[in-house]
């Protein structure tokens, strides 16, 4: 397994100081959202975290700083709002999306991660009452078939994340997704402080919502984020190794069902603590080899 990071723990930055710091640190690839590099000149918007077009030079500034860091870009943020209730928004996604792909192809990038939005027209991260009603879901559901469409025509693998705010918030109504689409090119994103909703974030809970994470997703993991979570009645992220999830155990679970792809370190709480949430993922694989 590579040990990568989301570029997003890192404050803005040009793609060669970027690729540098994560080298120096240790990692092995990094999932790259282009609102890092100061050469994209880009701020995510209310409905879109990637821009309408990856320029020629932000894609030869990333191109040049992978190969004399030897940095992977193992996977790309695709992320909008699939949810939204205008159709023009959801149609401009998907067309960025396009534009994308032909990102990922020159990268030799395999993985683009989406999410299944909301319905808060405001911002694609927050959350609306409406996400629970059978439009929304119908919605969203639509415009991922479409990007699985776009996916299986370029050869890209769409990774799932779950976020709290969002339609898909938890592992059961992801597989549901999956399901749905019933694509091999529509995979999950296993994310470790992502699996927890307000209240259940206690130590009794870890093993068995980790666990059943892996029971209904396994081979259809395509990426997997390390983040942690404190204790606690609401949700608190924090340091990987700092909170409550238990990283040895992820560690075996991914070599039981033989996962051979990337873990990228994330929710670090701040660059300082990046080197500390590398090396206490490295020792829980190293830890998880002894047994």
């Amino acid at each position: 397994m590579r040990i990568g990071i989301n570029s997003t723990e890192y404050m803005r930055k040009s793609a060669l100081q970027l690729f540098k710091d994560i080298h120096d640190t240790g990692f092995d690839s990094v999932n790259l959202s282009f609102e890092s590099i100061t050469e994209a000149d880009y701020e995510p918007e209310c409905f879109f975290g990637f821009p309408e077009v990856t320029d020629e030079r932000t894609i030869d500034s990333v191109l040049r700083a992978k190969e004399k860091y030897g940095i992977r870009v193992s996977a790309l943020k695709g992320l909008f709002n699939t949810a939204h209730p205008d159709p023009e928004v959801r149609d401009e996604g998907i067309r960025r999306f396009k534009s994308l792909c032909l990102a990922a192809k020159i990268f030799d990038t395999p993985v683009i991660t989406v999410c299944s939005g909301t319905r808060n027209t405001q911002n694609f991260m927050g959350f609306s009452q409406d996400n629970i009603t059978k439009e929304a879901w119908e919605t969203m559901s639509d415009t991922m078939k479409r990007l699985a469409d776009i996916a299986e025509r370029t050869g890209i693998t769409l990774a799932l994340e779950m976020h709290l705010s969002h339609i898909v918030n938890t592992s059961e109504s992801a597989r549901r997704l999956l399901d749905e689409i019933g694509s091999k090119r529509f995979k999950m994103v296993y994310s470790s402080a992502d699996l927890f909703l307000p209240g259940s974030a206690k130590q009794e809970n870890v093993r068995h919502l980790l666990g059943r994470a892996f029971e209904l997703f396994r081979s259809d993991i395509a990426l997997v984020y390390a983040g942690d979570i404190m204790e606690g009645d609401g949700i608190e992220y924090c340091g990987t190794g700092d909170g409550i999830v238990d990283f040895v155990y992820i560690a075996r679970m991914l070599r039981k069902i033989g996962y051979e792809g990337d873990v990228m370190v994330e929710k670090v709480c701040g660059e300082k603590k990046i080197l500390d949430a590398y090396n206490h993922w490295k020792a829980s694989l190293g830890i998880s080899e002894m047994f």
